[in-house]
């Protein structure tokens, strides 16, 4: 199974999978580094455009790092990056925000990379036959055409 990234592994990267803890707890980093941002950019408030410039590039930033966050956490629901368009519909992105910090982890292998460690409680990777396919567990199945 995949290790847990680091912070800053998780910023850089849009390739892996991210879980609720490890989303949650790095969007709580991303506000305390936007909250620092704006005190020190508070420190220039005395010159009102290079205030509004060092707390739009602070803004930026912080942007594009939740973006990249988001796009790893629906990775982790197997689900394509392309996803956050949903942010751009009023209403459904207050839906989908909530639906970034509950939804559940696939609990297998997907194109994305193994499940995080400790995310799916029993998951045994050589469950998995080829890369990116689920078990097949079709000789569980009642064959019900018999009846």
């Amino acid at each position: 199974m995949a290790n847990q990234p680091t912070f800053f592994e998780s910023l850089t990267n849009t390739d892996g999978r991210l879980n609720r803890q490890n989303y949650f707890l790095f969007q709580l980093g991303l506000f305390g580094v936007e909250f620092l941002g704006g005190l020190v950019a508070s420190v220039f408030a005395f010159v009102p455009a290079l205030y509004a410039l060092v707390l739009g590039l602070i803004s930026i930033v912080v942007l594009v790092a939740r973006l990249i966050l988001d796009i790893a956490r629906l990775h982790d629901a197997n689900m394509s990056g392309w996803w956050l368009l949903l942010f751009l519909v009023p209403i459904v992105n207050v839906v989908f925000f909530f639906y970034l910090f509950f939804a559940a982890s696939f609990p297998y292998r997907n194109q994305w990379g193994e499940p995080i460690d400790g995310t799916v409680p029993g998951y045994r990777p050589q469950e998995v036959n080829a890369p990116y396919e689920m078990p097949n567990h079709s000789s569980d199945r009642k064959n019900y055409t018999d009846l």
